[in-house]
């Protein structure tokens, strides 16, 4: 990778590779704190720009009276774990219960 400075912005020159990926730089990541971009095509460029971990990060909570990105992710386990205690009960009652041996 070669770096350059012009106008106060640093230039990246990367290399794409034969499957065409480009690897972004670890200080942008780091400065990022993100592991998903988002890449426009603007026809005679490319931007990437970094993307949050959660795409709907944005729109939580614009919306009264819904539940957080939080409580819907425990309800969402909490609704799994349920599903498995219903389809294989003796994982979770022990070895009494008279599940497959």
């Amino acid at each position: 990778m070669n770096m350059a400075t012009i106008d106060g912005s640093k230039i990246h020159h990367m290399k794409v590779t034969a499957s065409g990926q480009v690897s972004v730089p670890a200080e942008v990541r780091r400065r990022w704190d993100t592991t998903r971009v988002k890449i426009t095509d603007e026809g005679d460029r490319l931007v990437i720009e970094p993307e949050p971990e959660n795409p709907f990060a944005d729109l939580i909570g614009i919306l009264p009276g819904l539940p957080s990105w939080e409580e819907m992710k425990a309800d969402e386990r909490e609704a799994e774990e349920q599903r498995e205690r219903r389809r294989y009960p003796w994982m979770f009652d022990g070895e009494d219960a008279g599940g497959p041996s």
